[in-house]
């Protein structure tokens, strides 16, 4: 009677399935006789005839998973033998692992109720090793004060895939599980206190890298004896590692230290011990107004140059300074040049000598006070003789220099204003577009609070008011086909069109003016036989009363150096007066309503001729009284 049954092996059906059909040897045929039986084949009694079909084996069950806690907040450490793909051979494809809290996991059912570990962790997928090998994991991420259960099932290679067990039973997995301790987080490190203006005080530190990092504690104490019995606590996120403290008052010393607090069991925080105290003491950020009144003189043979300037006596907002400190002069061999050397002079003093020996440096002076604010630079004086006064634009070619004939009227003693007069440029960048290449506002302002000063005019037009047209390659093209550069000049009412002399070697363009305010350097065509530029005369009517308001009119033309002549008539031809130099120099003249004799004229339209190098230009203006 021909039948079959299965050896079984380890644990599963994996073994010898025989089948009437197939030979083997009388040897092979007793080995298995002792687990089955099969017949005889009745025609050779030394053989058996019956059929193998070899199954594959499952991975090996997993059976000493060990969970422990490690020694950082929130981490478990979990230990096994990895499994092959065929038993212990080979390896697996991919591990499948749950967790729970509530209960342990004992079986393949309560494996395939319970939820996968990322439902607790944001840790990747564990790689499997090769079969019999140790294997450990770290899971990141878990919560303090909580007991985790874990299981694992490993997949196989084959198609399709077998799984092998879980199980808790026969002392297999004793150690699956842990409970997470809460520890106290580190202190926060290298803690920082900065002064970043008189009333702020910035805090910086070190993150706490904990997963249950809940908010830091800073403390601040700034009453003696600073042991923090008394310190005031604000509370900043986890996520924040600085913070600015406002309020402060200037000269009080405020002590900080930072803390870090971590979420705790069942809300019970732990709070880490304090970093190391950090301290700042809040100071006055307002510097010095700006050094004015500044003058030069060079000694008869040129071996010694003496800077004098009037003594700063204001902060930079007007306010009275108590704590100027002295004077910084600093030196260098050009304007752009690094400084070669300074000095320093006592707050008392108006007047610094330096040995020059015929050679010429540019000096500037700066007010310093006790708290280290230093004022802005003043303008730059030269060593020579009878110095002009320098005062430098962004671009590295916009000026003003106010030569030594008139730079005195800067000073309080030489002008009506009552004040020490600094210029300050300042560029316009946002009119600089089309033809408009440079925007600067040249502006008289009082030495000792910045207030402007409009009304502010010099007493004759030698104030030399330069543009460069510059580029990273050097000096830019000053002609660009039919237009060229030329200077404008805003006089509150429209933009005077004021030529100007142009330097290619230097690519520079220049006026000499009387008048400072905005200037704009544009690209313009050049009129045919244009003799007066547009807008001239302006204003067509005046009220030659001695108000200053429309007392005279002005006549501008492109800068020449050719002979110029303005002369007013009345309508009968006869001749009444001269003009007289406008307040750009080479490039205006000026009525100022008066006949040869210096009297007003009488009201009634006037005549004007003008000639310029050859050309004239006529018209009428009136005057109104």
């Amino acid at each position: 009677m021909g039948y079959w049954r299965e050896i079984l092996t380890g644990k599963k059906t994996a073994g010898l399935k025989l089948v009437r059909g197939t030979f083997v040897p009388w040897a092979a045929a007793a080995l298995i006789a002792a687990f089955c039986t099969v017949p005889v084949h009745p025609a050779n009694p030394a053989t058996m005839q019956f059929t193998m079909t070899i199954v594959s084996p499952v991975p090996a069950d997993i059976i000493d998973l060990a969970a422990a806690a490690v020694d950082s907040s929130g981490t478990i450490r979990l230990a096994w033998t990895d499994p092959g793909d065929d038993l212990w051979s080979g390896s697996v494809s991919s591990y499948t692992i749950k967790a729970a809290t509530a209960a342990n996991i004992n079986t393949d059912a309560e494996f395939n109720a319970n939820g996968p570990l990322s439902g607790f962790s944001n840790m990747p997928v564990f790689t499997p090793g090769y079969g019999g090998g140790p294997h450990v994991e770290f899971v990141t991420g878990l919560e303090p004060g909580v007991t985790y259960y874990f299981a694992i099932r490993a997949t196989d290679n084959d198609a399709p895939p077998n799984t092998n067990s879980w199980s808790r039973t026969n002392g297999a997995n004793p150690g699956n599980f842990a409970y997470i301790p809460d520890f106290t987080p580190p202190a926060p490190g290298n803690l920082t206190a900065s002064v970043t203006s008189s009333t702020e005080i910035a805090l910086s530190w070190d993150a706490v890298n904990v997963f249950d990092l809940n908010f830091y504690r800073i403390y601040v104490d700034y009453t003696a004896p600073y042991d923090f019995s008394d310190a005031n606590v604000i509370t900043v996120d986890s996520n924040t590692t600085s913070y600015s403290y406002t309020g402060a008052a200037v000269g009080k010393t405020y002590y900080y230290r930072v803390s870090a607090v971590d979420t705790g069991v069942l809300g019970q925080h732990l709070e880490s011990a304090p970093s190391d105290t950090a301290s700042a003491i809040p100071h006055s950020f307002l510097a010095p107004a700006v050094v004015a009144g500044i003058s030069g003189a060079l000694s008869t043979d040129s071996s010694l140059f003496t800077i004098t300037w009037s003594s700063v006596t204001t902060n930079a907002d007007g306010t009275p300074i108590t704590d100027l400190s002295g004077y910084l002069i600093i030196k260098s061999t050009d304007i752009f040049a690094q400084p070669i050397s300074s000095f320093s002079v006592s707050s008392s003093s108006t007047s610094f000598t330096d040995v020059v020996n015929n050679a010429v440096f540019y000096y500037r002076i700066r007010a310093m006070d006790t708290d280290g604010n230093e004022s802005q630079d003043s303008s730059f004086i030269m060593s020579v003789s009878n110095p002009p006064t320098l005062i430098m634009g962004d671009d590295g070619k916009t000026s003003l220099s106010v030569p030594g004939e008139i730079s005195a009227e800067l000073g309080q003693e030489h002008n009506s204003t009552g004040s020490d007069l600094v210029i300050a440029l300042t560029r316009l960048s946002a009119e600089e577009t089309g033809d408009v290449l440079k925007s600067y506002l040249f502006e008289a302002r009082r030495a000792e609070n910045k207030q402007p000063v409009p009304s502010f005019t010099f007493s004759r037009p030698l104030a030399n008011i330069t543009f460069g047209l510059l580029t990273e390659g050097g000096v830019q093209a000053l002609g660009q086909g039919d237009k060229k550069p030329v200077i404008y000049w805003d006089n509150g009412a429209r933009f005077i069109n004021l030529g100007g002399h142009i330097n290619f070697s230097m690519g520079t363009v220049n006026v000499l003016s009387s008048s400072l305010g905005k200037y704009q350097l544009r690209l313009t065509v050049e009129a045919a036989n244009a003799v007066l530029t547009e807008g001239s005369p302006y204003p067509r009517t005046i009220t030659p009363n001695g108000d200053s308001i429309n007392d005279r009119v002005f006549f501008f033309f492109e800068a020449t150096n050719a002979p110029k002549e303005g002369r007013i008539y009345d309508l009968n031809g006869a001749f009444v007066g001269k003009m007289i130099p406008g307040p750009v120099q080479d490039s205006s003249l000026v009525w100022e309503g008066k006949d040869d004799k210096g009297h007003v004229v009488s009201r009634g339209i006037y005549l004007y001729k003008i000639d310029i190098g050859g050309h004239s230009v006529t018209g009428t203006v009136v005057v109104a009284r």
